[in-house]
């Protein structure tokens, strides 16, 4: 399992990306994060459904990886 962080904009947005996660756990992932009441916008994508290509570049290009699973 391997999640991204990236700083998106000024604003402090951060993307997570999931690559190995199903609908169910990403909601999971989501509750858990809002319980956090972090400073912060979270958007979180599992990067499987992304059809943005546009976008698939830009995470490929800055997107850094935080956490990573063997």
């Amino acid at each position: 399992m391997q999640y991204g962080l990236k700083q998106q904009t000024l604003c402090s947005i951060l993307d997570i990306f999931a690559e190995q996660l199903n609908q169910t756990e990403l909601f999971s992932v989501m509750e858990q994060l809002e319980l956090l009441d972090l400073p912060y916008e979270l958007d979180l994508s599992l990067y499987a459904q992304i059809e943005n290509t546009n976008f698939i570049e830009h995470i490929e290009r800055v997107g850094q990886v935080i956490y990573q699973r063997h």
